[in-house]
């Protein structure tokens, strides 16, 4: 057993993605400095994977290796016939040199990190050709004598693994790891731990702790975006307001406060979720997905969104179109006064009802009822579905717009759309006005809905 938490240093040529795959695999956005430019990490980073509160590994990002070919041929000069067999001798003479501080700075920091180290990640672009450079860097690493697990980065269909699987059998080290920095997978982590086990067998309890505790934050994570979305659901279904029926003005401003307080929700639910799995605004880069600075560009109201994921618009209008489809308006037949035309009605959701509703308490009061259609909440759910399911999969270093559109990927069941339905009357379960609410049999629904959402969530017919 290991007593101490097991030390990797990351390495690799410059460029390569090292701190990309740091980011990914700690799933930390703002792990060290990310750029196109070469060399942009100097000096060593050191980062902890942590299971629980037990720190697990220490892991080490190292500067790229600028000019290995000269730095190989350098080494030779070390090689005496007492050391020619003990590598971690002549990397020790080299960097006691004066080279090692001039000439080969960036190198002499990545070599001293390493024999410091219980193994190497070796980080490989594998949208480069296999060169000279990279062997003579592997043959540089194998004199630490340390084991070196190779990592092929920026895993792609388009990706030639072949090539490099073979350059890297040639020198004894055939079990690569395949990572993508751009998503992330649960299944590319339990590799690379298996094989950062097989390469050191006196860790073992310790990373599998770590790969248990990593698997449970999964679990954790996508339930706790779930909840989010089914609040959000609960809150706004339930959501009504009451307007003076012969006052047309005031039907289309408390309309119009309806959407916006409607569509703040929504953004504020899209702004958990995003924390949730260790995003923040602007982090994610979901341009495909109708999100601006934290919002939702195209808001719950706007009908061509809907057409995008196959909903059907409603066409409920008031004082010649001011008020557009999104709300159901529950008069109870009463006429809203000159001038004010009812297209179409959603529903009287509370017809049939056996005690007084809502809508009967506004028909006798002359009072026009308004609360969210369910178009309104099949588009809230879809969107924020499409924006898990993007997130789950959302690399911490991804630097790509996701590749997600908004399209009818996935219909809402029938048992969804009547749980909601359901509740259409417990308006005293919204948060949108009040803030927070303490009530067991709200908390039991978005328990029971959150079930549903997650079985949603992982059906095949999700992209």
């Amino acid at each position: 057993m290991l007593n101490k938490p097991l030390t990797m240093s990351v390495v690799g040529h410059t460029n390569t993605g090292k701190t990309s795959f740091l980011r990914t695999l700690l799933k930390d956005p703002h792990f060290g400095e990310v750029s196109a430019r070469p060399s942009t990490t100097r000096e060593v980073i050191r980062a902890q994977l942590i299971a629980e509160t037990e720190i697990i590994a220490e892991l080490f990002d190292t500067p790229g290796l600028e000019d290995s070919q000269a730095l190989y041929l350098h080494l030779q000069d070390y090689i005496t016939l007492e050391n020619k067999h003990n590598g971690p001798a002549v990397l020790q003479l080299f960097l006691g040199s004066q080279e090692a501080k001039i000439d080969f700075e960036q190198e002499a920091k990545v070599i001293r990190q390493l024999l410091n180290s219980d193994l190497a990640l070796f980080v490989i672009d594998t949208r480069t050709p296999v060169l000279e450079k990279y062997l003579d860097e592997l043959a540089i690493l194998r004199m630490a004598a340390k084991p070196i697990i190779p990592v092929l980065n920026f895993i792609n269909k388009e990706s030639e693994l072949l090539p490099w699987q073979t350059a890297l059998a040639r020198v004894n080290l055939h079990n690569s790891v395949l990572f993508d920095t751009q998503s992330t997978s649960l299944a590319h982590e339990t590799r690379l731990l298996e094989q950062c086990i097989a390469a050191m067998p006196i860790a073992r309890d310790s990373l599998v702790r770590l790969l248990k505790a990593r698997e449970k934050q999964e679990v954790f994570k996508n339930t706790a975006a779930i909840h989010l979305l089914a609040e959000l659901l609960v809150d706004v279904s339930t959501y009504q307001v009451a307007v003076d029926a012969s006052n047309e003005s005031e039907v289309m401003q408390a309309q119009l406060k309806f959407k916006n307080l409607v569509i703040d929700a929504e953004n504020q639910c899209l702004q958990g979720i995003l924390a949730v799995f260790g995003f923040e605004l602007g982090d994610a880069r979901l341009e495909q997905l109708p999100i601006t600075q934290g919002s939702w560009h195209q808001h719950s109201f706007d009908t061509k969104a809907w057409q995008n994921l196959g909903i059907e618009a409603s066409t409920g209008i008031v004082a010649g179109g001011t008020v557009g489809a999104g709300i159901d308006l529950l008069t109870g037949g009463l006429s809203l006064g000159a001038g004010t035309l009812i297209g179409a009605l959603v529903g009287g959701v509370y017809q049939g009802s056996k005690k007084i509703s809502r809508q009967l308490q506004a028909k006798l009061t002359g009072k026009v009822l308004m609360q969210a259609d369910s178009q309104v909440l099949e588009m809230i759910l879809k969107r924020q579905l499409l924006l898990i399911k993007a997130l789950i999969i959302r690399g911490h270093a991804a630097i790509e717009p996701v590749h997600l559109e908004l399209t009818n990927a996935f219909t809402v069941n029938q048992a969804i759309k009547k749980q909601l339905k359901s509740i259409s009357q417990e308006t005293s379960w919204s948060r949108i006005l009040v803030g927070s609410i303490n009530n067991s049999e709200r908390a039991d629904f978005i328990k029971t809905l959150g079930l549903k959402l997650e079985k949603l969530l992982t059906a095949s017919v999700l992209p």
